[in-house]
């Protein structure tokens, strides 16, 4: 999990203009998720990328949580007026907004106010894809490339439509225009799905597309591409050209989908604190370091997607106090080491989440995957100049996963070894044998709620390298 304050930066690439925001949230307390239906609310009209996009989450939340999932299309001002609703919803975590990321990046550039501080009001929590878009054509207009559709352009009345003032489509319009002598007309609509809709009908002559609800169309001909945003060509269009091979120089346009609920969770902080010296042998041969530590998390995010829905927060504050040493080196001219040791006799739950009843997130409990013990150690011998060897250990002590409905449970402590055998052939070639986990010990390498990923068995690996 990120120890930095929670921020995301979203920026939408034209070459006449970019911009960046990030949303950072400074309330007081974490608010619970109360029970209840889940309302995600588009700002785009039905139908479009974004809502096709929202119903398929939709589907996987109401799985996940066992709750009922509502999708609200409230469109309108290129996604402010739905936006506005999110930002002066209750703050109870169960109004979502998924939108575009134009958004927070264009839309404070275009409106005296959108009736919210995107800044200040929403707080985005997940970045969904990046998309592109795709030049469009009805086939009816008698242009196969893009440098015809200039040429019609300029003997010729042609329109393109969008799903909206300020949406990416007519923002990719307007810098086409700029970048190129090609003269069009904007026609906007409530929605990506209505312009689509006018293409396929012959009532627009094109327009910039989410390429990737573009695909039966273009294979069924229904509407003619001529080039994509992005900078390479698309796997599911090979044979359509970027913008930039077709000659429109630098032109890129590209977006994500993001998701943000109303600003009522603070940022996710921590407080580092170490005291620690680094000391080196007098001829430089060897050197070691310790140092004490203190760690302390506020409003940890949970990231599992199975409980994140319904528990937007693990803890409210926890902490780990601890001493981390390190060493590597030659204590002779043969025989070098290295090594690494931590011990953490301190980790507790000092403030526990609004929603918190898992264990290991509770007030005075120790967090789950937080060892007491760990660490590793390795040498080698040069036998002679032609054998070397060497051995190590890799340990750590018992464990509990970070997120346990009752009852509770640990995976034991363990310890693997590891042994190398080398044996220099010539100045060119060596020959080398590592066997991993020599005991072919059975532990339990990742934990999870419901069960574990045991680490790796013995393992032997032969090699030869050469030099030249």
């Amino acid at each position: 999990m990120t120890m930095r304050r929670a921020a995301i930066a979203i920026t939408f690439v034209l070459a006449a203009l970019t911009a960046t925001c990030a949303a950072s949230i400074a309330q007081p307390r974490p608010a619970p998720i109360e029970p209840g239906n889940i309302t995600i609310i588009v700002p785009l009209a039905a139908g479009g990328p974004v809502d096709v996009l929202a119903r398929l989450l939709a589907d996987r939340i109401a799985t996940g949580t066992g709750r009922t999932v509502i999708i609200e299309n409230k469109s309108g001002a290129a996604g402010n007026v739905g936006a506005a609703a999110v930002a002066r919803s209750e703050p109870n975590g169960r109004t979502w907004l998924l939108t575009v990321d134009s958004l927070f990046t264009v839309n404070p550039h275009m409106y005296a106010s959108q009736g919210f501080d995107p800044d200040k009001d929403l707080h985005p929590i997940s970045r969904i894809g990046e998309v592109v878009l795709m030049m469009a054509i009805n086939p009816k207009v008698p242009a196969k490339t893009w440098a015809e559709l200039l040429e019609l352009s300029q003997t010729r009345p042609l329109n393109f439509g969008s799903a909206g003032i300020g949406s990416p489509g007519h923002l990719a319009l307007e810098y086409l225009k700029l970048a190129s002598p090609f003269k069009v007309a904007h026609v906007p609509f409530r929605g990506a799905s209505l312009a689509l809709t006018e293409v396929l009908a012959g009532n627009v002559d094109g327009a910039f597309i989410v390429a990737g609800v573009m695909i039966d169309y273009v294979r069924s001909g229904a509407v003619r591409a001529l080039a994509v945003s992005a900078a390479q060509r698309l796997p599911a269009f090979p044979d359509v050209p970027t913008a930039i091979e077709c000659g429109i120089d630098g032109f890129e346009a590209r977006f994500s989908n993001i998701m943000a609920l109303s600003a009522n969770t603070p940022p996710e902080q921590s407080k580092n604190l170490e005291l620690g010296a680094k000391f080196q042998t007098e001829d430089k041969q060897f050197s070691y370091g310790v140092s004490l530590f203190r760690t302390t998390k506020y409003n940890e995010r949970n990231t599992d997607p199975d409980t994140a829905a319904t528990r937007l927060l693990l803890s409210g504050q926890r902490h780990a106090t601890g001493l981390e040493v390190d060493f590597s080196g030659r204590i002779t001219p043969k025989w070098e080491v290295f090594g690494s040791y931590a011990w953490i006799p301190d980790a507790k739950v000092d403030v526990a989440a609004s929603t918190a009843t898992t264990v290991g997130n509770r007030v005075g409990d120790r967090p789950g995957l937080t060892p007491r013990n760990s660490g590793s150690l390795w040498n080698t011998y040069q036998i002679t100049p032609q054998w070397r060897v060497g051995a190590g250990i890799n340990f750590r002590s018992s464990q509990a996963p970070a997120d346990v409905t009752a009852p509770p449970w640990e995976a034991p402590g363990f310890t693997t070894a590891d042994i190398l055998v080398e044996y220099t052939i010539s100045q060119m070639f060596t020959a080398k044998v590592n066997v991993s986990n020599i005991s072919n010990k059975l532990y339990a390498d990742s934990l999870y709620r419901g069960h574990y990923v045991p680490g790796a068995g013995r393992l032997v690996q032969f090699s030869l390298s050469t030099k030249f």
